[in-house]
């Protein structure tokens, strides 16, 4: 249980880098790296500046936050001790938070070309 948990949070871990990477990387016109991108986010330089840095940010927030449960939760696995029912709910709810952290900066890019319409 305690392997199954730790290989997950490494797997987000993955993907946090893999989003500063694309942030680094940036999103350039015709390479879309990260999906669904609005047309007005990959032409104006500004948004697509500002979309590169939410990347980054929140793939790195994600990064740390991912660290401290794939810690513990290896610890957790390697030791012959039973994995607490406590720790496995606090992990769960933990996880949602990871993910929401994870996700946030694709949904803000796709609402970026949606707001500098209305405005």
């Amino acid at each position: 249980m305690g392997f199954v948990i730790a290989f997950l949070f490494l797997a987000k871990t993955f993907l946090a880098l893999t989003l500063v990477f694309f942030g680094i990387l940036g999103i350039r016109r015709g390479k879309n790296y990260i999906g669904d991108v609005p047309d007005r986010v990959g032409f104006d330089p500004a948004l697509r500046r500002k979309a590169n840095k939410g990347l980054v940010f929140w793939g790195t927030c994600a990064f740390f936050l991912c660290l401290p449960p794939l810690l513990w939760s290896f610890s957790a696995a390697l030791s012959e001790d039973p994995f607490p029912m406590v720790g496995l709910a606090l992990i769960i709810a933990y996880s949602i938070v990871t993910t929401s952290v994870l996700l946030y900066p694709l949904d803000r890019i796709k609402k970026m070309g949606s707001s500098v319409n209305q405005q």
